[in-house]
């Protein structure tokens, strides 16, 4: 039929607090006619007896002419309890609620956007939207006594008894459905639906006709094409940058003979996380798929990474740091609740978390001091040979892997000793700051587009800059200048130094007093430039780029500054020299 009316707050308050565990059923029945049915108890008692009209969790209602009939059909729940031994006229067990009922297809919702998807690849779907799904599970019954005080009938108790339905309804276990309006386009069932026990071993839901509501977790049946950067339609993009496309494996159920049906399993909470919690809890013999429970094999928890990985429950990610198969219990990392911009919440009996294949992570096995150049990790298998790592708060570049450690570049003990001794110079990238961190923290490989390798009193062949040089005895250098595309997050600088014979140049990573090396920040302060005023055999400069404070928005992601980087449009020096005589030939 068509929209409800509001159901009764007292009956559905009612109901759910004999479902209590069973969230799924937010409003077991609707469009109850209260009015109507305290008025006639006895027809009440003697409707929700004889099952003829308001059926299916709903209440009888008149219906004018016109009003739309639209047929209700079943599909399969994916529910594996057996309900024959469920003796009529007893509520359902406890476990009905608090624990099978995790284990089904999903349970579509009134006004659900959905899409009625047939078994043949070829087929886009049916868009739809519900009206009403029941679970033909329990029923609502009604009884009359006659008040002796007032000599007319009344019900018994007005919300209502919580019965068992009769085995043959819930037995295979289905779900009645009825849209909002007629579909588009029929769609058959599977042939494999003829034997629902011979479809309930099918973990690939793609060989099913089927209601899909995103996110439902399946795969692309078939792959015929890949855009990046672009529209299927060609249409117009905004502007964009894609900084890499990962393509990443199933790791759960891969030793499993269902192989790729598997793919996007996920693992099932088994107790309650509080948002503080640093413990995990998932089922060890089961996990969740797009088709629903899947039994799994024994410990197949093992083919999760050992050391680390990152999980995503609901809107919050997280960092394991050991996992138990036997068990199924995954002890959190150190500060690995609410990572990556998301928040730390608690999470319900029957949560799902999906394993984040395409992040390689580890976490740390050695206290790690503000200056550290090295970050002893549990496992570096995944990690390239130099790259960016997220650290609590802080980016890290490391340029080389030694043993079980990432390790960067360290500053001299003394300006110009280059004898490795310092901090380590790539600490805090990107305007983060560089802070301790303790053992157990977890170490993300992170994407990025450009190095930040600029350092302050550092040098070496790992820095990134431009190096120009005026090399001309005696030149009385004036003026320099540089213009540039600046972004909003960072900005160039230049380091100057001068030398001549009787006068050697200062070491890069000495400070830039002004006695030999100089530092600027505006390419055009005057219209003339930098004023210089040095005379000098030689006279160098480097350009580098640096990441400001706030440039990386580390709790929101929401800063974009650390994902570009300034260009260097024009280096100038004006400088006054005696002539030379670069060839001579007599005669």
């Amino acid at each position: 039929s068509g929209a409800p009316p509001a159901s009764s707050p007292a009956s559905t308050a009612s109901v759910a607090a004999q479902f209590s565990g069973a969230p799924e059923l937010w409003t077991p029945h609707s469009g109850a006619n209260s009015a109507e049915y305290e008025r006639w108890p006895i027809s009440r008692a003697a409707n929700s007896a004889l099952q003829f009209r308001g059926v299916a969790g709903t209440f009888v209602n008149p219906h004018p002419q016109g009003t739309l009939v639209l047929p209700v059909w079943r599909v399969d729940t994916g529910l594996s309890i057996d309900f024959n031994d469920l003796p009529a006229g007893t509520t359902p067990p406890a476990s009905l609620g608090a624990w099978e009922r995790d284990w089904d297809n999903g349970w579509p919702g009134q006004n659900d956007a959905i899409f009625i998807v047939d078994e043949d690849p070829r087929d886009p779907g049916v868009p739809a939207t519900i009206h009403r799904v029941w679970q033909p599970l329990t029923r609502l019954a009604y009884d009359w006594q006659l008040n002796t005080t007032t000599g007319q009938p009344e019900l018994v108790d007005p919300a209502g008894v919580l019965l068992a339905e009769d085995p043959p309804l819930i037995d295979p276990p289905y779900m009645h459905v009825a849209l909002t309006e007629a579909a588009r386009l029929q769609v058959p069932v599977s042939a494999l639906m003829d034997d629902w026990q011979t479809a309930d071993d099918v973990a690939d839901t793609r060989l099913l006709s089927r209601i899909v509501k995103h996110p439902s977790g399946e795969r692309p049946r078939r792959v015929e094409r890949v855009v990046i950067g672009g529209d299927l339609r060609g249409g117009e993009l905004p502007a964009v940058t894609v900084d890499e496309v990962l393509f990443g494996t199933a790791r759960i159920g891969t030793g499993s003979s269902f192989g790729y049906g598997l793919a996007g399993a996920q693992l099932v909470l088994t107790s309650q996380q509080a948002e503080s919690a640093l413990d995990l809890s998932v089922r060890t013999d089961a996990a969740r798929t797009a088709r629903g429970k899947q039994d799994m094999g024994p410990n197949f928890l093992s083919e999760l990474p050992e050391d680390a990985g990152l999980l995503r429950l609901g809107s919050e990610l997280m960092c394991y740091s050991a996992v138990d198969p036997g068990t199924g219990e995954l002890t959190i990392a150190e500060g690995g609740r609410g990572l990556l911009g998301t928040e730390a919440v608690a999470h319900e009996v029957g949560s799902t978390a999906q394993l984040l294949e395409g992040w390689v992570v580890s976490t740390l096995i050695a206290v790690v001091g503000e200056g550290d150049a090295a970050l002893q990790v549990g496992d570096v298998d995944g990690f390239p040979s130099e790259g960016t790592v997220l650290v609590g708060t802080e980016l890290i570049h490391y340029t080389r892997i030694r043993g079980s450690a990432l390790e960067m570049p360290r500053a001299s003990s003394e300006p110009g000793a280059r004898d490795g001794r310092g901090g380590g110079i790539f600490r805090g990238r990107y305007g983060t700051l560089p802070v301790a961190h303790v053992t157990g923290t977890p170490v993300i490989l992170f994407p990025f587009r450009y190095w930040d390798r600029e350092a302050d009193r550092a040098d070496g062949p790992e820095l990134a800059y431009f190096g120009f040089a005026l090399d001309q005895p005696n030149a009385y250098v004036r003026s320099m200048f540089w213009q540039a595309e600046e972004l909003e997050g960072s900005q160039l600088y230049v380091l100057q130094r001068a030398g001549s014979t009787h006068a050697p140049a200062p070491p890069w990573d000495a400070d830039p007093d002004g006695e030999g090396l100089w530092s600027y920040d505006l390419g055009m302060p005057t219209r003339d430039g930098n004023p210089v005023g040095v005379q000098a055999d030689l006279v160098e400069w480097r350009v580098f780029a640096r990441y400001l404070p706030g440039a990386f928005d580390e709790l929101g992601g929401l800063s974009h500054g650390w994902k570009g980087t300034p260009r260097l449009d024009l280096f100038g020096v004006d400088y006054l020299a005696p002539n030379q005589v670069l060839r001579r030939v007599e005669r």
